[in-house]
């Protein structure tokens, strides 16, 4: 492989120069080449509230013929009941999350990634090399054992 002229120490010596020299350009640069990505995300929330009971007392009228008639002659009883009533809501509740990200973190653990990425190809290759290479020399060593049998039998 060819390697360039160009190097880290090289671009690190440019890049504080364009800042010393050029500093409002630079930070331009650098803000166009890495902006700042601005995300909304939203939530919803729905809870559910249970509400108080209103207990209702409810008298009946239904006749009877085990109680003792009334002034009109009538056999009434009166049973107590209750009517309870209850009011249930729902309560919703929107959450907004404003995120801001920085690039240049982001590009930065890219690259990284990547670089991680090579090496362990690189490794997975040379372990495959590795592993074809026991495998052969195993078999040479099968094969000279077997014959070495055969001949000094």
């Amino acid at each position: 492989m060819f390697s360039s002229c160009y190097t880290v120490n090289k671009m690190n010596r440019q890049v504080t120069k364009g800042y010393i020299e050029y500093p409002i350009e630079f930070t331009e640069t650098v803000t166009k080449l890495l902006p700042v990505k601005e995300s909304d995300s939203v939530s919803t929330k729905i809870e559910y509230i249970k509400g108080d009971e209103i207990v209702d007392t409810i008298f009946t009228r239904s006749d009877c013929d085990t109680v003792l008639p009334n002034k009109d002659g009538k056999k009434i009883v009166y049973l107590q009941g209750k009517n309870i009533l209850r009011v249930d809501t729902f309560q919703k509740e929107i959450v907004s999350i404003k995120t801001v990200e920085d690039t240049r973190k982001i590009t930065i653990l890219n690259n990284e990634k990547n670089k991680l990425n090579e090496e362990l190809a690189k490794k997975k290759n040379t372990i495959k090399i590795m592993s074809w290479v026991l495998a052969i020399l195993g078999i040479i060593i099968f094969g000279y054992l077997i014959i070495k049998k055969l001949i000094f039998k």
